[in-house]
């Protein structure tokens, strides 16, 4: 994701306007093709030295904010390391020591001062000179750079730069439809970025979602706004999707109006969420399996429907256990063997609210903060 000095857009009176690069033009796809192949060769460097000689290969053909923009994600992309032949902070500290005691002898001598330290822990002396500050950012070495396309790059780019936008959101509005498994997953990652939504459907497979943003938020604005802008990524999985966003800009944070759909200029790179489970559901499923309870306790995976038109996708499923009945016992009714819990924190009772109308009959339970 871009941050906001590095975000390149036009500012128009009730809109903002991304500075996109098209994927399939050779000017752009030659310049991701160089810093591509500029970061592959460095492995083995350190950040340092990498960015002493990044000037050279970029040159000044391009906006500064966009070759910057580009070397961004490239950072994003690499993998760093530490070296690991001591530890530099115990280095410094013992060296420092030894520093003192031999001014305060009239012996201090720099250099003989690392030989002595190099030789007591069987190292060489350019080791130490090339190490002792290797827990710095700057001193870390280039491990791994992935493999990308130059188009892959622009799109990453284009991709990061819409992001850029969306994290200043003060509400999305989105269309979507697309197919039962593309939609299964889109759900799986609305639960896991844990949003503000209400969800509506539209039959055939369309959806509508509205998406309250950070600034609705008295508390962890920037993460939850870094969730929103994640989302993005999840909805580029989807067949089409329209966002209708309204973003505060600028110093004096004026509501603008951004648009994105579904384009060949995007591309997600978002992994599968693998069910991540917040710790306070966590807590509260392993707490219910200590209870002697009739109730068995699942993780949901299900969208319910409370009408024809609003959807939730809730946390927890209670399922009635089977067991054998006598004679004289009458059978559960049929409308208590199954219900569902949705969790709410407090950054979400807005959305509570907007549930409680739809509740008459229905099988969803609400669980609130104190």
């Amino acid at each position: 994701m871009l941050t906001k000095n590095l975000v390149s857009v036009r500012v128009g009176r009730k809109r903002i306007h991304p500075n996109y690069l098209d994927p399939e033009e050779e000017r752009y796809l030659d310049l991701a093709k160089k810093l591509i192949s500029f970061f592959q060769s460095q492995i083995g460097r350190r950040k340092r030295e990498i960015e002493e000689d990044l000037p050279f290969v970029h040159g000044n053909q391009f906006p500064p904010l966009l070759t910057k923009g580009i070397i961004k994600i490239l950072w994003d992309l690499c993998i760093f390391q530490e070296i690991e032949s001591f530890s530099p902070m115990e280095a410094r500290l013992e060296l420092f020591r030894l520093s003192s005691q031999a001014w305060q002898e009239g012996k201090w001598q720099g250099k003989k001062l690392l030989e002595t330290f190099a030789a007591q822990r069987e190292l060489s002396l350019q080791t130490v000179q090339e190490n002792l500050y290797c827990d710095l950012k700057e001193e870390t070495v280039l491990k791994e750079f992935p493999a990308i396309s130059p188009r892959d790059l622009i799109c990453r780019y284009n991709t990061a730069l819409a992001q850029g936008i969306l994290i200043h959101s003060r509400k999305l509005e989105v269309h979507f439809e697309g197919s039962r498994a593309e939609l299964r997953l889109l759900f799986r990652y609305l639960k896991f970025f844990r949003l503000l939504y209400q969800l509506k459907n539209l039959g055939e497979g369309r959806f509508s979602m509205i998406l309250e943003g950070p600034a609705h938020l008295f508390h962890q604005s920037t993460k939850y706004g870094l969730q929103m802008a994640n989302f993005f990524l999840a909805l580029l999985k989807l067949t089409h999707f329209k966002i209708t966003a309204e973003v505060l800009w600028g110093k004096n944070k004026k509501p603008k109006d951004f648009e994105v759909s579904t384009s060949k200029y995007f591309k997600s790179h978002l992994k599968d969420p693998n069910y991540w489970t917040p710790p306070e559901l966590v807590a509260f499923y392993q707490g219910f399996l200590q209870l002697d309870s009739s109730w068995q306790i699942q993780e949901n995976r299900e969208v319910l429907e409370l009408s024809s038109q609003f959807v939730r996708i809730p946390d927890f499923i209670f399922l009635l256990k089977e067991r054998k009945l006598n004679k004289e016992d009458a059978p559960p009714p049929k409308s208590l063997k199954k219900y569902f819990l949705e969790v709410f924190g407090y950054w979400n009772l807005r959305s509570f609210r907007a549930i409680l109308p739809k509740l008459d009959e229905s099988p969803l339970l609400l669980a609130l903060p104190e």
